[in-house]
Order: structure tokens, then C-alpha cells, then sequence
């Protein structure tokens, strides 16, 4: 079924107080939104609380989906917020290491403790705004397209990889001027 088909299912059954509603919105985005929450937060538990924050909220007030244009940016929006929300949380004086999933990086040998070029990576990342990061986070760490990636954040292709090449010009930068700083 195409992501239009799924939608439009998703309200039909909304409208009638359907449970499986959710049920199929879950399987439809549920392991997207969790890599993209893992990815996002670099914690699986905690990506898996806020997806079940997200699906929880849903399961309240099913009826929110009908106002939405579309429901799969819809859906990520509200996990990012609430993963933003998350990170805010936990305050930004906590100093979290900069470790990936063993699953955001598959050719890596499995180890307790990242590599420090993947700890220096996760860094600098984390200093791109938040557009950016979203974008690197599906495109790099999920393999998802620009118009996968676009659908999901509710944004043009062309948006979208203007995010993901001046990302990739930012770190480049910093990775520069790090270097001619060690040297």
C-alpha cells in the first residue's frame, strides 16, 4: 500500500473509532520513527519511550490525525518535538558521550566503546541546527533518499538536499579546522 493508501486508511478508520488505526500506523512508520529517534537521541531506550510517547498521544486523541495535511511529516514532527523536548529534559550540563549504535554504523566491529573519529563525528553533528542533523540523520544513518527524507519531514526535495550538502559543507569546515589546529 503507498504512503497516500495508508493515510487515507488511517483516517477512514479514525472517523469510524477504529483501534486499528494505530495498529497500522505503527506498522507503516513505527520503524522509521524509531531509527529516526535513535539516531536523533543516540539512545535506543530513550527512542523507544518517546515513540511510545508519540503512539500513546495518538491513542488519546486519534481524531488529531484527521487535522493533519499529511500524516507521516505530521508524525515525525511531533517525535521530533518531543525527542527535542526529551534532550532539554535532561539538561543540557550533562555531558552525554558521543556514541552512535553499534546499527548506525554496520562496517564498525562490534565494541563497547566507540572509535574516537565516530565520538569526534557525533560531536560535531550535534553542532548542526537541527534541520541539518534531522536530514543527516535519515539520509546518512537510515539510507533514506531526499524524497523519502523530504516526505518524512514535511519538506521539499530540493529543501532537503540544500539541508544535507550545506550540513556536509559545516562538518568539512570543522573537520578542516580541527585538523590545522592538532597540526
Amino acid at each position: 500500500m503507498t504512503a497516500e493508501g495508508i493515510e487515507e486508511e488511517v483516517r477512514r478508520l479514525v472517523r469510524q473509532d477504529d483501534p486499528r488505526a494505530l495498529e497500522l500506523l505503527y506498522d507503516a512508520f513505527g520503524a522509521p520513527l524509531h531509527g529516526f529517534l535513535v539516531a536523533r537521541l543516540r539512545d535506543p531506550r530513550e527512542a523507544e519511550d518517546v515513540l511510545q510517547e508519540v503512539f500513546l498521544d495518538l491513542a488519546r486523541r486519534p481524531a488529531r490525525l484527521l487535522g493533519a495535511r499529511r500524516i507521516g511529516p505530521w508524525l515525525f514532527a511531533k517525535a521530533r518535538n518531543l525527542a527535542i523536548d526529551r534532550m532539554r529534559a535532561r539538561g543540557r550540563s550533562e555531558k552525554r558521550e558521543a556514541a552512535w549504535p553499534d546499527w548506525l554504523e554496520p562496517a564498525a566491529p562490534a565494541c563497547d566503546t566507540p572509535s574516537p573519529d565516530l565520538a569526534r563525528l557525533a560531536g560535531l553533528v550535534d553542532r548542526l541546527p537541527v534541520e541539518q542533523r534531522d536530514v543527516i540523520a535519515m539520509k546518512v544513518f537510515q539510507g533514506k533518499t531526499f524524497a523519502e527524507a523530504g516526505e518524512s519531514l514535511g519538506a521539499s526535495i530540493n529543501t532537503v538536499a540544500s539541508r544535507y550538502r550545506y550540513a556536509l559543507e559545516k562538518l568539512r569546515g570543522w573537520l578542516i579546522a580541527e585538523e590545522g589546529h592538532e597540526g
